[in-house]
């Protein structure tokens, strides 16, 4: 039988555990993709919606341009205009995005516009005491004082101031725009799952790290400018405190507590996308607006009675849609544009983090599952080389006393002499009796399947298998080990018995034991010198305690060395 190795065994079991990971990693991938690229398109369409919903609050005379300003920033898009369609047409503009301010939120019912342009700071002004939060269906519920009112019945605005500040502008461009666009349309999707969703944990876990809430801890306003202290995130901080202005910093007022301002991130304007489609989305009114119905918008991109376009490059892709609402006999127009990154950007670490533990699983099982097999090789192996040595020490070891007792039962023919004869029948005895414990020693091992492991001391069984072969041994150190007692000191007797019986007659056997290995000598005759059954046996219950034994015969001193596998 060829000894082979274990990674042969292992090889084309890794191989077919790592094409079924493939397998399983390409579905996943796949899978996620799609539904990355539904939930975009979905939550896109959805946000069409909640800007219905503001526009129905403005025609019904519940909130005004400043509260929808605010709204407009929650479902937040590259590029929102929300109009008033006129008698003859126009586009009367009721909100349409800023690229020069960062909107801060410095509590739940006062806004501040950052711009980092002292020219355009405008003084805005502050009315009303009203808080906004959302309910579970997604609507905005505004407070005031004890009384609660959905975003249908909001009677007063909001306020928004403008102030200038160059710091807040240093860290809105931390994160990835087109990242949050993403992000913002998965979460606007109500096709969304949540709780345990796995899609959703791992779309939620990328965004905290790639698109963290930006939040100013402490910040102090000077007359138009707004400072900032300490900004964190997630995982960052920044810190442009002014030392000498400290005493300024803002931790609350009479009404409301502040403890922190939350920063939104600037929008990019979409340039190529107007490029592209600008004929349509910069109309100023309705006649501008006459290709609407052109089946390039109706077939390329289609949510009803929503009309839109698709741009695409560099990984990127702009969507754009249109739509003329009406509101209790009033016309509007809709129109928003936004950039969201492809979903091998979007989920780039979790595709790269999957492949490598998808590898480490599939590999791992492949090389777990070679085990139980080359196991059960490597021991027919060594059943089958024991065998062998047992077979090679046997012939060479009973060869001779064969010959031996051969001759006696011979020269018992022609003796007369009884003494003689004794003489003769008393060592074919000695020889009978020597064979009948090799063969036993054999049948005891070949018997021992799994012999059951206890730490012992070394020295004692050394000591009681010298006893054993009436062998004189001189015996130094100590150590314990795991052991089947009376097996482990059948393989040392085994040792001591060969040594004993061909060691030179005023030599001494030698037994040092060690913490990593026992060593047994003797000085031997080399033309006296056989290895016998003796030592095959000895190896085998070596190995069955987790030990090998090597034995050299060189200058006519024989060493046998334990030690562990």
């Amino acid at each position: 039988m060829k000894n082979k190795k274990y990674w042969r065994f292992a090889l084309s079991r890794v191989i077919a555990a790592l094409l079924i990971g493939a397998i399983i990693y390409s579905i996943t991938i796949i899978a996620f993709a799609t539904r990355y690229d539904n939930l975009i398109i979905s939550g896109f369409s959805d946000m069409g919606k909640n800007y219905e919903k503001i526009l129905k609050s403005y025609d019904e005379g519940t909130s005004d341009e400043i509260f929808v300003s605010i709204m407009c920033n929650f479902y937040d898009a590259d590029y929102v205009r929300l109009a008033k369609v006129g008698d003859a047409g126009q586009f009367q503009t009721i909100y349409e995005t800023s690229y020069s301010t960062v909107p801060v939120e410095m509590n739940l019912h006062k806004w501040v516009y950052v711009i980092n342009s002292s020219e355009l700071v405008v003084e805005g002004e502050t009315t009303g005491d009203y808080s906004i939060s959302f309910n579970e269906d997604d609507v905005a519920v505004v407070t005031s004082g004890s009384e609660s009112v959905t975003v249908d019945s909001i009677v007063e605005g909001f306020s928004i101031e403008y102030l200038e500040s160059d710091e807040i502008w240093d860290v809105d461009y931390v994160n990835d725009p087109y990242f949050k666009n993403a992000y913002n349309a998965l979460w606007s999707s109500s096709s969304l799952g949540y709780d345990v969703d796995p899609f959703y944990i791992i779309a939620d876990a990328i965004a905290m790290k790639r698109y963290p809430t930006l939040e100013a801890n402490t910040y102090y306003k000077d007359s138009n400018k707004l400072h900032l202290g300490e900004v964190i995130s997630n995982d960052k901080k920044w810190d442009f405190t002014t030392p000498g202005s400290s005493d300024l910093y803002l931790s609350g007022d009479d009404n409301v507590v502040v403890y922190s301002a939350q920063v939104f991130g600037n929008n990019i304007y979409p340039t190529e996308f107007f490029k592209q489609e600008g004929s349509i989305f910069s109309a100023t009114n309705l006649y501008d607006m006459r290709d609407m119905n052109n089946p390039k918008f109706k077939e390329f991109y289609d949510y009803g009675d929503w009309y839109g376009a698709k741009y695409e490059a560099d990984g990127l892709t702009t969507q754009g849609v249109f739509k003329i609402v009406e509101i209790n006999g009033n016309k509007y127009l809709i129109e928003y544009v936004m950039t969201t990154v492809s979903f091998f950007d979007y989920f780039k670490p979790f595709i790269i983090i999957y492949a490598v533990v998808l590898f480490v699983l599939c590999a791992g099982i492949g090389l777990l599952a070679a085990i139980r097999p080359y196991s059960q090789y490597k021991k027919a192996y060594e059943n089958n080389l024991f065998k062998n040595n047992l077979i090679d020490s046997l012939a060479h070891n009973l060869k001779t006393p064969l010959m031996i007792l051969n001759g006696y039962a011979e020269n018992l023919k022609d003796v007369d002499d009884s003494e003689e004869k004794n003489k003769y029948a008393e060592d074919i005895l000695a020889k009978t009796t020597e064979m009948n414990k090799d063969i036993e020693a054999i049948l005891k091992t070949a018997g021992k399947i799994n012999p059951v492991l206890e730490k012992g001391s070394v020295k004692e069984v050394f000591d009681q298998a010298a006893e054993k072969a009436g062998a004189k041994i001189n015996l130094t150190g100590d150590t314990e080990i795991p052991m089947d007692r009376e097996y482990f000191k059948h393989a040392v007797f085994c040792l001591i018995d060969n040594a004993a019986k061909y060691k030179t007659g005023d030599s001494d056997i030698d037994v040092k034991i060690g913490k990593k290995e026992i060593t047994v000598t003797n000085k031997t005759e080399l033309d006296k010198f056989t290895p016998g059954t003796g030592i095959a046996i000895a190896g085998r219950i070596l190995e069955q305690h987790r030990l090998k034994l090597k034995t050299k015969l060189e200058d006519g001193v024989f060493e046998a060395k334990i030690s562990k596998k």
